[in-house]
């Protein structure tokens, strides 16, 4: 995935992309040239807080889970991708507003003028793999959902499970 910033402080009429999947970013340039902005704005796209937020916050209208089977199904697709990256680019917008730190009167103003694009092929996604359980309490009951993916696969299956009762009577002590 990659991130093209059109205009942000004195970034302007950029064309040149930032490679989202590499782990380390060296920026260099003349002062006041937007180096600290930038890296002001890759904290602000990976803080585990603005993920849960836009998370829980957005609704993605082209998001279609197949939920009458036991396994869920996630069939994704470029105008999924394109969806969650577009609103996604809105709402770090928004946020990286409060990550300078501006002051509440000329923060419209900036919101208004930032322009962040993401790209990102369907192919980056086909070409990954990824298997995760999450423990999941509601009241008293336990249970786990495995959500996985397959490389080459664009199906994300997601497998609601209960933890067996033999469990707790084995070890109760740690639930």
């Amino acid at each position: 995935m990659e991130l093209l910033i059109k205009n942000l402080g004195s970034i302007r009429n950029n064309n040149q992309t930032i490679d989202l999947t590499k782990k380390f970013y060296t920026f260099i340039g003349y002062n006041n040239s937007g180096k600290t902005l930038v890296s002001q704005l890759l904290w602000t796209i990976f803080n585990d807080d603005n993920i849960r937020k836009f998370s829980e916050n957005t609704e993605i209208d082209s998001l279609v889970i197949d939920s009458e089977k036991p396994i869920k199904k996630i069939t994704i697709n470029q105008e999924l991708i394109d969806e969650i990256l577009n609103k996604f680019s809105q709402f770090i917008e928004k946020e990286v507003v409060n990550t300078y730190n501006l002051d509440a009167s000329i923060k419209e103003t900036i919101i208004g003028s930032n322009k962040l694009v993401f790209q990102a092929n369907i192919k980056e996604f086909k070409d990954k793999s990824f298997r995760l359980t999450i423990v999941v309490g509601v009241n008293n009951d336990l249970g786990y959902l495995q959500i996985s993916k397959r490389k080459g696969s664009l199906t994300i299956n997601i497998k609601e499970n209960n933890i067996p009762e033999k469990v707790f009577v084995k070890y109760p002590e740690t639930f």
